[in-house]
Formats: structure tokens, sequence, C-alpha cells
């Protein structure tokens, strides 16, 4: 073998499965709870929330990072630690895992984990009728990411929590991909001129649109000023208003 393939060896050897796996694939997760930090674990723990993944392979590997983490100690780092897995758990939304859950939710285990073992339990329920909406593959279009695929399918579906969910991911980590942003303008057009006054709807749009007018572009903001002038619901209005400042 010549220095060039020794070297592109040693370089596939030393590669972590981190860098090596697609961002929010199920490999990427695998690799995370099979190897990753606890920092690293904690982040993909939360990111499963709009991942839409199921494999029992993937959350089996949570399922014993939780063991672990929670046999250790009860310190405040391991009880965060463990809190994040036990919501994983949850997005799975695999009944697997509703008996560990369930352990989980009683004493003698402490008071943080006896709580995220609750939500654990809700999320479990939640996402048994979302996992199969946010990785639709149907209505992928292959040239984006697939966080951008998921956050999209999650925005056209007729899940108010989950189109609140999406705008939020792509207003605190600025995501503001044209693909994205067309999505958030088509579903707020189409759906604002019919919304009810109920407490989640008036959210869920409100945060739809500060979405789209975070992310500055002048093409949208007649979207956002028309939701400003024309919304059925006053309160809608308000904070249409006040979202045009991102102009």
């Amino acid at each position: 073998m010549n220095r060039l393939g020794k070297w592109l060896g040693l370089m596939v050897l030393l590669l972590s499965p981190l860098l090596a796996a697609e961002e929010f694939d199920l490999a990427y997760y695998q690799a995370q709870f099979d190897s990753g930090n606890r920092q690293q674990q904690i982040q993909a723990a939360g990111s499963l929330e709009w991942a839409g993944l199921g494999d029992e392979v993937l959350f089996d590997s949570v399922a014993e990072q939780l063991e672990r983490v929670t046999s250790e100690s009860n310190s405040k780092a391991n009880q965060e630690h463990g809190a994040w897995l036990l919501k994983a758990l949850g997005f799975s939304g695999n009944d697997k895992y509703r008996p560990l859950l369930e352990k989980y939710s009683q004493k003698p285990y402490p008071k943080k984990l006896r709580k995220y073992a609750k939500q654990g339990l809700t999320l479990l329920t939640q996402h048994q009728k979302w996992n199969p909406i946010i990785n639709d593959v149907s209505g992928f279009d292959p040239t984006q990411p697939l966080k951008v695929n998921r956050l999209a399918n999650m925005m056209k579906s007729d899940e108010l929590e989950l189109q609140r969910i999406a705008a939020k991911r792509v207003h605190f980590e600025h995501l503001y991909p044209d693909y994205l942003l067309q999505t958030l303008a088509q579903q707020l057009q189409r759906r604002v001129p019919e919304m009810d006054d109920g407490k989640l709807t008036i959210d869920t749009y409100a945060w739809m649109a500060k979405a789209l007018a975070g992310s500055a572009e002048s093409a949208y903001r007649p979207v956002v000023e028309e939701i400003a002038a024309s919304a059925p619901n006053k309160k809608l209005r308000k904070y249409a208003k006040k979202y045009l400042n991102y102009y």
C-alpha cells in the first residue's frame, strides 16, 4: 500500500463515528448514544423530539445508557443526564419502553427522575401518533437535509403542537433555508384565514409568523403584513405587527 493509501486508512480509523454519520439520521443518533459523552447525548436526546425515529436498536441503547447513568450515582449531573434520556425514550413512541418509564416514575428514584419519567410517558403517547408524520419520507424533498424535511413535515401536518415545535426550532436555531420559509409562508396563508380562537391555535400561528419574520427575508414580509392587517384573531394581529420589527 502506498503512503497516501496508508494515510487514508488511518484517517478512516481515527474518524469519529459522530462525524461520519449524517446529522439527524439513525446512524448519527446510534453513534451518539453508543460512544458520545454526556453533553452530546443530552443534545441528541433533545433533538429526537423532531427526528420521528422509533428504531428499537437505537432506543435500546438509550435505555442501556439510562440504567448505567442512574446506577452510578445520584449526582446532579447524572440526574440531568438521566432526565434527558427518559425524555428520549418518550420520543420513541414505542410502547416497549413504557414499563421502564413507569418504573422510573415511582420511588425510590429521585424526584427529578420521577418527574421526567412521567413526562416521558406523556411524550410516548404523543409520539406514537407524531413520529409517522415527522418521518414520512413521501413528503421529503430529496434536495433537502433530513432535519429540514422533518421540520417541513411537522409544519404541513394537521397537528398544531407539531407545527409549533417546528416553528420554535426554526426561530431558536435560525434555520432559514428557503424551503422552510416557503413552507411556513404557505401554511400561514392557508390556515390563518380559517383559524379558530383557541389558545393553542393562536400561539402556534404566532410562532410560525415569528419564525418567518425572524429570517428578515423581505420576500416574506407581505405574508406577515397580511396577518397583522387581517388575521381573524386580534391577538395574532398584534403579534404579527410586532414581528414586523424584524425587517
